[in-house]
């Protein structure tokens, strides 16, 4: 029986799926000794896994974490330590527009991202973000500002999944003879992403003529 081993970055912790059932742990270490693995729990100086072929070891997507044992065991403590590099996908886009008032929503068309991982497939000026299959967490907002006389605005923000709502905020503004600058800024978990949805952002400004100092949207991939 292989054994899939994985972490989760919210639970902070390793699981490692066997034939006992599954357990999560951490200071996990991985030593190879010539085509097997084992690997030792050094928080206790015990070995919790021991001399398993290299190939039986694999990730939650059933994919194998090396061609031998020492790949295997490199990549198994890339896993382990605190310090190995993030392998959470992270997407992150943000753009400056005005809009005028309006009842109905707009499609928020973004700019260049900041930074884009493996993942996501997405064209500059597109309003669409397609997601690959997994659990996101969403972050998303927009800044606001209205110079009116005695007039209140209701900013709306919401995100969509294809086509779906899955977050809706409001932010209210009112001030007299005065510019008046206020934003939401909320975040959204979104599971069981299967692959090719599309997911964007959608604003309203209800009252009077409104400009959109920012919209932005971060994305973390986490599982």
């Amino acid at each position: 029986m292989s054994i899939k081993i994985y972490k989760d970055n919210s639970a902070n912790a390793i699981f490692i799926e066997d034939a006992n059932g599954s357990q999560f742990l951490n200071s996990l270490n991985a030593i190879s000794q010539g085509n097997f693995i084992t690997i030792n729990d050094t928080s206790r100086t015990i070995q919790i896994i021991s001399n398993v072929l290299f190939s039986e070891f694999i990730d939650k997507d059933d994919i194998a974490y090396g061609s031998d044992s020492s790949t295997t065991a490199t990549a198994l403590n890339e896993v382990f330590n605190s310090s190995a590099t993030n392998t959470m996908d992270v997407f992150f886009a943000e753009l400056n527009s005005s809009f005028i008032s309006t009842t109905s929503y707009q499609d928020v068309n973004f700019g260049t991202p900041k930074r884009i991982d493996t993942g996501f497939t997405f064209v500059n000026g597109s309003s669409e973000i397609t997601l690959s299959e997994g659990d996101y967490d969403i972050q998303y907002g927009i800044l606001g500002s209205q110079a009116t006389v005695n007039n209140r605005v209701e900013s709306q923000v919401r995100l969509l999944l294809d086509g779906v709502e899955y977050g809706f905020d409001a932010n209210y503004s009112q001030r007299n003879n005065q510019q008046d600058t206020g934003g939401v800024n909320s975040f959204y978990l979104l599971t069981n992403v299967t692959e090719g949805q599309t997911l964007k952002l959608q604003t309203r400004h209800v009252g009077s003529v409104n400009t959109i100092i920012q919209a932005r949207i971060y994305i973390k991939k986490i599982y």
